[in-house]
């Protein structure tokens, strides 16, 4: 796939999150959520939140708020690029997890599963669990998923490695979720 400018401009954007999280999980062992804007302008900016904050990412409703605010600077601001970055898990599907989603499909699946976190599927054997840093970079036209994974040491929680960087675009056309912030924000396109 050829990178345009604007993908190889947010590619950019979302390295120097990526950078940041990383160096707080050196410094701190955890990363609090990082935010950075891009304005008509081209000024970048971002947000940090407050350490005792970083548990807001683990509350649905706190997640909601939260991304309603920036989807409302978003569309009050005109701005150009949103970038987000935080500690996540990611749960790979197992064997086990494919096996069940061919059987009853993807819609069943996600029902059947929709309160479940990765911690939960990965202890039904239906995802692996890895630690990663995720970033989420978007425009009006482009999304961008960035993640790298990474180890720590189990007595220490110190990081003690690092996968290579996955980076993966989308179209915002495509994108859904309580992350979007650009396109068609109705309800039904943000749950």
């Amino acid at each position: 796939m050829t990178t345009t400018t604007e993908q190889q401009e947010l590619r950019d954007l979302a390295d120097i999150a990526l950078k940041i999280g990383r160096a707080d999980l050196e410094k701190t062992k955890q990363i609090t959520p990082i935010i950075v804007f891009r304005r008509a302008d081209n000024t970048v900016h971002h947000l940090r939140f407050p350490a005792y904050a970083a548990g807001l990412m683990n509350n649905g409703n706190a997640k909601d708020a939260i991304f309603g605010f920036i989807r409302r600077k978003v569309q009050e601001e005109g701005l150009t690029a949103v970038i987000f970055a935080t500690e996540a898990w990611f749960g790979p599907p197992t064997a086990l997890g494919l096996a069940q989603l061919a059987e009853i499909g993807y819609e069943a699946y996600r029902e059947r599963h929709r309160y479940k976190n990765v911690e939960a599927l990965a202890a039904e054997g239906l995802c692996e669990q890895i630690e990663v840093i995720m970033v989420t970079a978007q425009t009006a036209e482009y999304v961008l998923y960035l993640k790298q994974a990474f180890r720590r040491d189990e007595e220490t929680g110190k990081v003690i490695s690092y996968s290579e960087p996955d980076c993966e675009f989308d179209s915002q056309e495509t994108f859904f979720g309580r992350q979007k912030m650009y396109g068609d924000c109705r309800e039904e396109n943000i749950r």
